[in-house]
C-alpha cells in the first residue's frame, strides 16, 4: 500500500514540475509575443506568431486579427491574395462578400467583367451578370435622355416596353409633344400611341390649337381630317360663327371696318418706331382726312388678332399698343402673333405702328 501511495506521489510531483517548466518556458514567451502583437496592424508580425506557434492558444485570435486588418484596407487585390494563401480560412465567405461589394462600388462594367473572369464560380456571378445588364440598360437610356428628341424617345419606348426607364421616357416625350404646340407633332403622337390616355389628351390640345386660330379654312381642314373627332360638333358651330363674323367686316385697299368692335383700322402699318414716336405718327396721320387716328389699346389689338384670317394679305407683326405698363412708366404693352396675350417692352425699343380710330 505504501508502495502504491509513493508511486502516485511521484507522478503528481512529476506532473507539477512539467507544468511549472511549461509556465517558465515556451508558454511564457508565447504570452509575451501575443501581448506584443495583439494591437498591431502589421500582418507580417501576426504571421511571425502563426509560424512560431501554429497550434498556439492565440491562433484563432491572431487569424481573426489578420482578417480584420485585410478587410479594413478595402483593397480587392489584398483580399484576393488573402483568399489564395488561406484556402481553409473561416473568413472565406466574408472575403467573397467584401470583394463583390468593393467591385460593385467601382460602378464599372470592365471591372465587373474582370471579376467574373477571375471568379467564375463566385456566389455573386448571377448578380454580377444582372448588374452588367442593368448598367448597359441605364447607359443606353442616358444616351437617349441626353439627345431628348421626339424620334429617339419614340424609338426607345417602342423597343423597350418593359424597361425600367420607359415611364421616364414617356413623360419626357409627352412634355416635348404637348409644349410643341404643333398639330402635326400631336397627330403623329396619336398615331404612335393610339388609344392611350395621353393620345386622348393630345386630341384635345389639337382642337384647342385649331380653335384658337379663328380661321375658317383651318377648322374646315380639321373636320376633313378628323370626321369622327369628338370635337366635330364644336368645330362645325365655330365655322358657322366665323362665317357670320366675316360678314361684319368691310375691307378697302386702305381700311378695315369692324362693325362688331366699331373700330376702323388702317390696313397698312406705318413702319417701325419707338413708343413715343408711334403715338405721334398716329396722331399726325390724315388717312381719309380723319384727324383722330391713335394707337390701339391692348384689348383692341388682341381683338384684331382674332380676325386677322378674314383680312387678305394682312401680315400681323409686333405692334405697339397705346397702353402703358402700370408697374413701370418706361414700359408699354405690345401684341404679336407669337404673343397674342401681349407682352411688355421698353418704350425706347422699336415695334411696328398700326393706327386705329373709333367708328363715328
Amino acid at each position: 500500500m505504501k508502495k502504491i501511495l509513493l508511486t502516485i506521489a511521484v507522478f503528481l510531483f512529476t506532473t507539477m514540475l512539467a507544468a511549472a517548466a511549461m509556465a517558465a518556458g515556451p508558454g511564457k514567451e508565447e504570452n509575451r509575443l501575443w501581448e506584443l502583437i495583439k494591437e498591431t496592424r502589421d500582418i507580417q508580425e501576426l504571421d511571425v506568431y502563426l509560424e512560431t506557434y501554429p497550434e498556439g492558444k492565440y491562433v484563432k485570435k491572431v487569424r481573426a486579427r489578420k482578417w480584420a486588418i485585410v478587410k479594413s484596407e478595402q483593397n480587392i487585390k489584398q483580399i484576393e491574395d488573402y483568399v489564395s494563401k488561406h484556402p481553409q480560412s473561416p473568413y472565406l465567405k466574408d472575403a467573397e462578400d467584401t470583394i463583390w461589394k468593393l467591385v460593385k462600388a467601382q460602378n464599372s462594367i470592365p471591372i465587373v467583367e474582370e471579376y467574373l473572369k477571375r471568379n467564375p464560380l463566385s456566389r455573386y456571378r448571377e448578380e454580377a451578370r444582372t448588374w452588367i445588364s442593368q448598367i448597359e440598360e441605364k447607359n443606353r437610356w442616358l444616351v437617349v435622355k441626353k439627345a431628348n428628341t421626339i424620334e429617339q424617345l419614340k424609338a426607345y419606348i417602342k423597343s423597350n416596353p418593359d424597361n425600367r426607364f420607359v415611364n421616364e421616357a414617356k413623360e419626357m416625350l409627352w412634355y416635348i409633344v404637348k409644349n410643341a404646340n404643333d398639330t402635326a407633332v400631336l397627330t403623329d403622337y396619336i398615331a404612335s400611341f393610339p388609344g392611350t390616355k395621353l393620345a386622348y389628351k393630345a386630341e384635345e390640345i389639337i382642337w384647342q390649337l385649331v380653335e384658337a386660330t379663328n380661321d375658317t379654312y383651318t377648322i374646315r381642314k380639321f373636320l376633313a381630317q378628323n370626321p369622327d373627332s369628338r370635337f366635330r360638333g364644336l368645330a362645325k358651330v365655330k365655322v358657322i360663327r366665323l362665317s357670320k363674323r366675316a360678314e361684319t367686316l368691310q375691307l378697302s385697299d386702305t381700311l378695315i371696318l369692324d362693325q362688331v368692335t366699331h373700330l376702323i383700322w388702317q390696313r397698312r402699318d406705318l413702319g417701325l418706331n419707338n413708343w413715343v414716336e408711334a403715338n405721334k405718327i398716329c396722331r399726325k396721320s390724315r388717312l381719309q382726312e380723319w384727324e383722330d387716328w391713335r394707337l390701339p389699346d391692348k384689348e383692341e389689338l388682341r381683338a384684331l388678332l382674332n380676325i386677322k384670317h378674314f383680312i387678305p394679305d394682312f401680315n400681323f407683326s409686333n405692334y405697339w399698343t397705346g397702353t402703358t405698363y402700370t408697374k413701370d412708366q418706361h414700359g408699354a404693352w405690345m401684341v404679336s402673333l407669337n404673343l397674342p396675350l401681349g407682352n411688355v417692352d421698353y418704350k425706347k425699343n422699336r415695334h411696328y405702328v398700326l393706327c386705329v380710330r373709333d367708328l363715328e
